[in-house]
């Protein structure tokens, strides 16, 4: 699909400079509980943006809730240049409907391609699949509102056909390329894919079905050959020729013409006339691995292509050229003429795997979109050896080069634990990008810190000083949050000449991103890197990863996802040790990735006996726990501590200061006395003992007056109406005088009050001497307070001051209103799925639901997309004006989606092998899905040996019929020799 645009006629060529729009970046999340995606983006001449994609369940956007009819449907979305959704349009059926590339017409529309299954309305036009399996479709839609003007349909009964490109050509035709097996029908006529040699099943054939701008149908191109044959992209020139690129292995048949191929898995370019006649076709191949994604024409004068090579490849022009991918796993550039004459080629890669699926071409920039894991090591000489390590299992990047020559530029990128997947990348008007993909967990942007992210989210990072490495903004990111497996996103999100993520903390001037490699240290705030350490007791092992990384998947960071494995066998990043020993641990990153190893001896030891306290007050005889010491003046008792080591030594401390350094000390004052002994190693154990010197001799003269008052009584009527639940407050002020002048509480002067005739004594709180008296009631009469206060000066003095009251007030009880709540609700919810929860209550004056996923309200219903506790709260007023309160609630649970996992790791196989796919949820009736469509295979894995997209639907613990996110498998190819100049010798 073409991302470059002219002003002239469509948005297939390069773009000239217009209208300015907004500058600002921004980032936008769509999902829900399902695996959504975009996988295509597109621009039009004001800046708005059109996205394809897929979801499940529902999801919402700016506030329209879009509900898929089946387990994943298609998805087509306006936004404007800001990022603000215009208009949404879903369809789909009962099974797996996906919108896969778009395109931009020039009258206004855009064609959209992508698989449905089963039946489906697309706007008024219903399309039904061959055998319900995935079939083809192509809409055509208005800008303005998403308005379907007419849908096409194609497709066998025999396995799953998809079209993986679209253009539009100068008249508003529309072209669609992709793959299909068996026998398909279209509306240009009906072909029938060729038989694998190997399985003795059809195989995978290419077409191109064209239409007019109707929708009328045009003319079809079958590609056929013995094993996997796949159109991958299509595109029109400005005289209406049509260029085709795809895979194929050995001899291809495509519009009847013959093109012999000794290569697996190569590489083609053709081109087409406007009425469907081949006039050329290239081979580009030979090397490990060749894959194209997508190709894009640029000003009307070449194409240029992307995708992924490993080895040494060719290209079979007529002077063949000969170039080897720089490193092991590589992507490339290609620049091809309209004749298909290879004009340049690029390419870039890593020691490990990297994927680049879309391009978008501007003037003199080429922005590619892809995905890697582990570290992007190609990059590393430009930006620093600890640049582009991934944080998840698959981080995004976008790398810029000069469209004349090719040459790199920058690149940025985007990081965030969990798994990532590019979609599509288109440039704006003011040479910016905006690219689509989908994420899990958390996707974060190198940020200016003017950044508007929906929904926002706070993370973790590396930190930096300003102006490191001469960017403002090195420590600045913003971050995307998701909200369950995979989210689809839109992003206005590269900031030119920002210097790319770094997840490491940094200091100083200067530009040093070389590897912080972990460290173990003694606990999160202990030195770093020691060889050996001395602790008491225990040690706190921490490997310090230099990082914002933290082990709890709840937060969100984007650092490198980091795996630990101790000597000990531990899997934390940190542990306790008890033990003299070395210790080490491994720290991974990613999978199969990078291992660093730190050691550290640590030698343990023991903590002294705890020192036994004992004193002539005979309080305490070789205390444990040392008890309170209270005496009079003068006393001042003498202290000490038994079971001591003669080797440790001993002080004692008050308040922090020594003021004895043998084992005994005499208290002369109020204090909490502290016994410290250390051993010759530094370790220490202590006891204390609180001593409370409390003063001596007669209570003053005080004189006391009590005033009473119940400050509900507002008219003073002795009368009070109160809602029952509530107390009768009497509130007691006692004013103390001595010689008549008001004094407080001298030192040694306790007071205490109690509220009834024989009730027992309480201290006041903090000694103050004002106090309430609390009653509570459930019959109207008279209620009556004999309360006391009391002044004394024991333990040491003999002196005790005493005053009673009495007061009584009648109290009527008003009644509460008590709500009459009812809530109802189911207690599973599938994810992804929409369940009503009922919440009434028949005489509240308000009533509030609350939950972690409530979407909507309909009257007395709330829909809820999440599980977790809901809580229905009623509240009341009766008609004396008392409230009421009450609550009731239920609990809404469900189990997560299926995870797919896949051996070979990156889901490359070599021919006539097969790769283990399999979830490890729990669960029943699994159905996987391949390129042939449903399989036979019932059960939590298979093995899969053909090329393509593979899907699990199954049923959970909870009843849930769930979809997984797809696996893709591909081949690896062989080898091509070819002999340059030629293969005749002298």
């Amino acid at each position: 699909m073409t991302k470059s645009l002219t002003l002239l006629v469509l948005t297939k060529l390069v773009l000239a400079a217009s209208s300015v729009v907004s500058q600002d970046h921004w980032a936008r999340r769509v999902g829900a509980w399902s695996n959504d995606a975009f996988s295509d983006v597109a621009v039009d001449l004001d800046g708005n943006l059109y996205v394809a994609g897929e979801f499940g369940g529902n999801i919402n956007l700016a506030g329209a809730t879009l509900i898929s009819n089946g387990s994943l449907d298609a998805v087509v979305a306006k936004y404007n240049a800001d990022g603000s959704l215009l208009w949404a349009k879903s369809f789909g059926g009962a099974g797996l409907d996906r919108a896969i590339k778009l395109e931009l017409t020039a009258d206004g529309h855009l064609a959209v391609v992508g698989q449905f299954m089963g039946e489906v309305d697309f706007g008024g036009s219903s399309l039904v699949s061959q055998n319900g399996t995935q079939d083809c479709f192509v809409l055509k839609l208005a800008q303005s509102d998403g308005a379907v003007v007419w849908a096409r349909g194609g497709g066998s009964p025999d396995g799953v056909d998809q079209p993986n490109g679209v253009s539009v050509g100068p008249d508003g035709s529309i072209a669609m390329a992709g793959e299909f097996r068996g026998a398909a029908v279209f509306d240009q006529g009906s072909i029938t894919s060729a038989i694998d040699p190997g399985s003795g099943l059809p195989s995978v054939d290419i077409f191109l079905a064209t239409y007019a701008s109707d929708g009328a149908p045009l003319w079809l191109v079958h590609g056929a050959a013995e094993f996997a044959d796949r159109g991958m992209d299509v595109e029109h020139d400005a005289d209406g020729n049509v260029y085709l690129t795809g895979q194929f292995t050995d001899t291809l048949t495509l519009a009847g013409n013959l093109h012999e191929n000794a290569m697996f898995s190569a590489v083609f370019l053709a081109r087409f006339s406007p009425t469907g006649t081949e006039e050329w076709f290239r081979v580009f191949g030979g090397g490990t691995y060749n894959q194209v994604f997508e190709m894009v024409l640029v000003a009307d004068s070449y194409l240029m292509l992307v995708g992924d090579l490993q080895g040494t490849v060719i290209f079979l022009d007529s002077q063949p050229d000969l170039f080897t991918a720089t490193e092991p796993r590589s992507s490339f550039l290609l620049k091809v003429g309209l004749d298909g004459e290879l004009i340049a080629q690029k390419t870039w890669g890593s020691q490990f795997s990297v994927n680049t699926r879309a391009l978008s071409v501007q003037e003199e920039d080429v922005a590619v979109f892809g995905r890697f894991t582990c570290q992007l090591t190609g990059f590393t000489g430009q930006y620093g050896e600890s640049s582009f390590l991934s944080s998840g299992i698959w981080d995004l990047y976008i790398a810029r080069f000069q469209t004349s020559d090719l040459d790199f530029k920058e690149a940025q990128q985007f990081a965030g634990i969990g798994e990532k997947v590019p979609g599509g990348i288109v440039h704006t008007a003011d040479a910016d990008v905006v690219f689509a993909g989908s994420f899990g967990h958390v996707l974060s942007f190198p940020s200016d810190g003017d950044f508007s992210m929906v929904p926002f989210a706070l993370g973790q990072s590396g930190t930096a000083p300003p102006d490191y490495c001469n960017d403002a903004n090195y420590p600045s990111y913003s971050f995307l949050r998701g909200s369950a497996l995979k989210d689809a996103f839109i992003a206005r999100g590269y900031l030119d000449g920002r210097e790319p993520h770094d997840p490491f903390e940094r200091s100083g001037t200067g530009c040093d991103r070389s590897f912080r490699l972990p460290l173990i240290r003694s606990g999160v705030q202990g030195e770093l890197g020691p060889d050996s350490l001395h602790r008491c007791v225990q040690a706190t092992l921490t490997a310090h990863t230099f990082t914002g990384f933290d082990p709890d998947t709840s937060v969100r960071h984007n650092a490198p996802d980091y795996h630990f494995l101790w000597s000990n066998g531990a899997m934390e990043d940190e542990i306790a040790v008890t033990t003299t020993g070395w210790y080490w641990v491994d720290v991974s990153l990613g999978q199969q990735c990078y291992t660093w190893r730190d050691s550290m001896h640590v030698t343990v030891e023991a903590n002294p006996a705890k020192p036994l306290i004992s004193d002539d007050v005979v309080v305490n005889t070789e205390a444990y726990f040392a008890q309170e010491i209270r005496v009079c003046e003068p006393q001042q008792p003498w202290l000490w501590a038994t079971g001591l080591d003669p080797a440790n030594s001993v002080m004692w401390t008050l308040l922090g200061g020594i003021i004895s350094t043998t084992d005994s000390a005499q208290a002369v004052t109020t204090g909490l006395y502290v016994v410290i002994t250390t051993s010759p190693e530094g370790c220490q154990r202590s006891a204390a003992v609180q001593v409370i010197i409390d003063p001596d001799g007669p209570m003053l003269p005080f004189d006391i007056e009590l005033l009473s008052n119940y400050p509900q009584d507002t008219d003073d009527n002795d009368t009070v109406s109160v809602c029952m639940g509530s107390d009768v407050v009497l509130q007691v002020t006692p004013t103390i005088t001595l010689a008549g002048q008001p004094t407080g509480l001298t030192y040694g002067i306790t007071a205490f009050y109690r509220c009834t005739a024989a009730g027992p004594w309480s201290p006041t709180v903090n000694n103050l001497i004002g106090f309430n008296c609390n009653t509570s009631f459930s019959t109207e009469g008279w209620y009556t307070h004999e309360f006391g206060f009391m002044l004394t000066n024991a333990p040491c003095g003999e002196d005790t001051l005493f005053v009673a009251g009495i007061d009584s007030i009648y109290v009527i009880p008003l009644p509460l209103l008590q709500p009459e709540l009812l809530i109802s609700a189911g207690a599973l919810i599938c994810p992804g799925d929409t369940l009503p929860i009922v919440a009434v209550c028949s005489n509240c004056t308000n009533s509030v639901l609350t939950g972690p996923g409530i979407s909507g309200f309909s009257g007395d219903t709330a829909f809820v997309t999440m599980a977790g506790t809901y809580t229905f709260t009623g509240y009341t007023i009766s008609p004396d004006g008392c409230n009421g309160f009450g609550q009731s609630g239920t609990e809404v649970s469900w189990n997560p989606l299926p995870p797919l996992f896949v051996d070979p790791l990156d889901g490359i196989i070599c021919p006539n092998d097969s790769a283990m796919v399999w979830t490890d949820a729990p669960g029943s009736d699994w159905q996987w899905y391949g390129p042939l469509g449903p399989l036979s295979q019932y059960n939590d894995s298979i093995y899969a040996s053909q090329q393509g997209f593979y899907y699990l639907e199954m049923t959970d613990t909870l009843g849930c019929r769930v979809t997984s996110s797809p696996i893709l498998i591909t081949d690896y190819a062989t080898p091509f020799l070819n002999v340059i100049p030629d293969n005749v010798i002298c």
